[in-house]
């Protein structure tokens, strides 16, 4: 069924694609229909053989109004509808199937679910929808997270999700409804705006005529495809387009910060002390429990997979971690009296998961926190109790501990690996970074005075190997650009107005090269274009942010971040906010050619 709101569509073109072969390209025509007055249609086509994305688009037609008067020999169903509306344009996502169902609604919710979780594998119409197989994960994914956790094709009604973790329409009234109830009445309000064109008689009614001049589209998807991808612009504005009485509900009171839709998990209440995490090549969240002294394997749809502990592992206060190019995570023990680096071997299950843990004489292990994999699978560990680096084989075996002279490490705590092998390492006191060659040597100790490091912490490097370093005390993001040497090293730094960067200590790059920063002390992210300019702050209270601090990209274009703050014991997610990355880390340095990060 096809509704514009709550009512049928009549006269829409409907199309059902399987998805193409290149990001927002190439998809292929299986059917096309048109709807009648009660907004039913029937899609005759050759059932694929193997499972392909398919998904259904509509344009045009008009809604069927239940208030117009009818001639006295038509039902009341088939009351004579509107002049067709050629701004109308819905969509729904069947999924990877090799047939449609034999019944479901395509709607502005399922409409709003496509376009967010697809964000990244959309076209600039919201039309045509398509990956490569090179991120065939990434985009499943995407698939599975706009029917498990966004809305239901079937029903056209909100996702499982939302009533599985008490957010329902009676639950978000009140003065302390559930964090997701954010999310939810988001999804809603953008549906509400959707339908307020949708349900117009022309592209040229007053709804219409504000949207698309809002979003310069020409059509429902489009304008949704822009809101998706674009979220801070003209929220006011677009807010008011909601009708006095909006067909989807719960919707919000007031003006969000943006159109982001955000999700904060903690299944099975695992999470205890979470300060980081890695993605790993399923799109699977890893987070180290510190006080839990365990790890949380989390889907890439937020549910759990498991809490791993096992006694081999030996976890005392689990900080941060990295995962290698076979799956395996390396996790640092901060703990000052049994200092020490752990191994989870790939394969891990909630029946069996083999831990081990690593001291070898010399490693000189001080409070591990940052973890590095290179491309031959050695780790790298960052010491801040005693100012060195640890480099372990790939076996757990001792490469050596680096302190070369001139390295003038000063609390070390984070560290990156760059294409061609090098370590690069943030000094929160000595307001710093410094680059050890592969074998461990000197490469240089760098602080521009353009880079202003104040509290230097994370380190990410972009495609164009550019680094950059957020500053925990100063509040801004530093850039060294690529090419840094002893003779020579060119700092920027930056802190565009909006940004409202308070406490930024974890950083990561899209493959847009858009920069990421979280804001402990700001309960936010922030992004920046590969410029240093404000792409967008973000605080949606779906998020449920509490200190946020790791934070990752996976390859469906999420932003995952963990809440470190006390009581926070969560992961928040961005749905579809970034421009995938393929993951782990290692990956894409492995990659012909190398690079620091990468699109799949």
């Amino acid at each position: 069924m096809l509704q514009g709101g709550l009512s049928p569509v009549s006269g829409a073109a409907v199309t059902l694609y399987a998805a193409g072969s290149a990001y927002g390209a190439n998809a292929t025509v299986l059917a096309t229909a048109t709807s009648d007055s009660s907004g039913d249609f029937t899609l005759t086509y050759g059932i694929p053989g193997t499972p392909e994305a398919l998904y259904v688009v509509a344009l045009g037609g008009s809604v069927v109004a239940d208030n117009k008067v009818a001639p006295a020999n038509k039902p009341k169903s088939q009351a004579i509808p509107a002049a067709a509306n050629s701004a109308i344009g819905l969509m729904g996502l069947v999924g990877l199937s090799n047939a449609v169902p034999t019944s479901f609604t395509v709607n502005e919710l399922t409409t709003v679910a496509a376009e967010w979780a697809l964000a990244q594998f959309t076209d600039a119409t919201g039309q045509i929808i398509g990956a490569p197989s090179s991120n065939a994960i990434g985009f499943g994914n995407a698939l599975a997270q706009s029917q498990a956790n966004l809305a239901d094709i079937t029903t056209g009604e909100p996702a499982i999700f939302w009533s599985n973790n008490g957010v329902t329409e009676a639950s978000c009234t009140g003065d302390t409804p559930p964090v997701n109830c954010d999310g939810l009445e988001r999804m809603n309000t953008i549906a509400n705006i959707l339908a307020s064109c949708v349900q117009s008689s022309s592209s040229s009614s007053a709804p219409c005529t504000t949207l698309f001049a809002d979003t310069a589209g020409t059509t429902t998807l489009q304008a949704a495809h822009v809101m998706a991808t674009n979220p801070v612009a003209n929220v006011a504005t677009l807010f008011t387009l909601q009708s006095e009485s909006p067909p989807f509900a719960p919707n919000l009171g007031t003006a969000p910060d943006g159109w982001e839709i955000a999700l904060n998990l903690d299944p099975g209440s695992t999470l205890d002390g979470s300060n980081f995490l890695a993605i790993d090549a399923a799109g699977n969240v890893w987070v180290p429990n510190f006080d839990g002294n365990s790890v949380t394997e989390i889907s890439p749809i937020g549910t759990l997979v498991g809490n791993f502990a096992p006694a081999a592992a030996d976890f005392n206060e689990s900080d941060n971690l990295a995962i290698d190019a076979v799956g395996n995570v390396w996790v640092g023990n901060f703990s000052s009296s049994s200092s020490s680096v752990s191994e989870l071997l790939a394969g891990c299950s909630t029946s069996s998961c083999t831990g081990l843990n690593f001291t070898p004489a010399g490693a000189n292990f001080a409070s591990p926190q940052g973890v590095a994999i290179d491309t031959s699978g050695n780790v790298w560990v960052v010491n801040p109790g005693n100012n060195s680096v640890t480099k372990l084989t790939s076996g757990g075996a001792l490469v050596g501990n680096f302190t070369p002279e001139g390295s003038n490490f000063d609390l070390p705590q984070f560290l990156a690996i760059d294409t061609a092998g090098n370590v690069w390492v943030t000094n929160i006191i000595g307001d710093s970074v410094t680059e050890l060659t592969a074998s461990g040597g000197l490469g240089g100790n760098f602080a521009p005075a353009g880079a202003a490091f104040d509290d230097p912490g994370g380190i990410a490097i972009d495609t164009a190997g550019n680094f950059w370093i957020p500053n925990e005390v100063g509040n801004t993001v530093s850039e060294l650009l690529a090419g840094c040497s002893t003779a020579a090293c060119t700092g920027l730094n930056f802190s565009p107005a909006g940004a409202n960067l308070n406490e930024s200590i974890s950083i990561a790059i899209d493959s847009a090269n858009h920069v990421w920063a979280t804001n402990a002390g700001g309960d936010s992210v922030t992004e920046l274009t590969s410029s240093g300019a404000l792409a967008g702050n973000f605080a949606p209270a779906g998020a449920g942010f509490n200190a946020p601090d790791g934070l990752g990209i996976d390859a469906s274009g999420n932003v995952w971040m963990a809440n470190a703050g006390d009581g926070g014991n969560s992961v928040s997610e961005l749905i579809g906010a970034a421009r995938p990355v393929l993951t782990p880390k290692v990956a894409c340095l492995k990659k012909a050619p190398a690079s620091a990060v990468c699109l799949p």
